[in-house]
């Protein structure tokens, strides 16, 4: 089997990052299981605007009753909502911080890279928002995106091109994921470029075809 091609540059538009990561070896590829937090997310991110997400908890709320989602989830989400506002506060502060980390580690300047728990939890004690036991959360439920994403892409096993994962840029949690288009069988051919263009994200294959992939409806128009 031979190599795959370069990393593919991610993307990252309105808060959420689309990664074209290259697998191998299975036949079918199964999108991870989304939890009902990342379901509601989901609904959220197709019903309200972007910035609403993180300014109007109003709203929000309101959405995902009209959707059926019991109390207790509603609940949770506006707890989760309201710690994101906090953490993407605390991380925008620090870019500047986290940039030079970043660097210093022998990386290039990606701060999202130089974020670990115990920066992390210094930098919400710091902000003093949060209680100790939402802080203690807070950076529990960042530990746990990062796993998630990194078991929701083992989870698709291997591949032989097309796929598109879209993840929160501050959380790292999977959010959904798309195949782009089908390889013939036996093909290996990988995505090498993904680029923004208006609303929408041109995906560029090994094949030098482009594909359109409309955001918002998360398909290829």
């Amino acid at each position: 089997m031979r190599m795959a091609p370069r990393d593919v540059t991610p993307i990252v538009h309105e808060g959420v990052r689309y990664d074209a990561p290259h697998w191998f070896q299975s036949d079918q590829v199964k999108a991870p299981e989304l939890s009902a937090r990342e379901r509601m997310m989901q609904v959220l991110q197709q019903a309200v605007d972007p910035s609403a997400l993180l300014t109007d908890p109003v709203r929000c709320r309101q959405v995902l009753e009209e959707k059926g989602f019991s109390a207790e989830e509603v609940e949770q989400m506006d707890r989760h909502l309201e710690s994101e506002r906090v953490l993407r506060r605390v991380i925008t502060q620090s870019l500047q911080e986290l940039i030079l980390k970043s660097m210093g580690q022998g990386g290039p300047p990606n701060p999202m890279a130089a974020i670990s728990p115990e920066w992390l939890l210094g930098a919400l004690e710091k902000d003093g928002t949060l209680s100790a036991e939402q802080r203690e959360q807070a950076v529990g439920r960042w530990q746990d995106s990062q796993k998630a994403l990194q078991q929701g892409l083992k989870s698709l096993s291997g591949q032989n091109g097309g796929w598109l994962v879209a993840s929160d840029d501050s959380q790292g949690g999977s959010l959904w994921s798309l195949r782009v288009y089908e390889p013939e069988d036996g093909e290996e051919v990988f995505i090498t470029s993904l680029e923004m263009d208006g609303e929408q994200l041109l995906v560029r294959d090994e094949k030098r075809r482009q594909h359109r992939v409309d955001l918002k409806l998360r398909r290829v128009v």
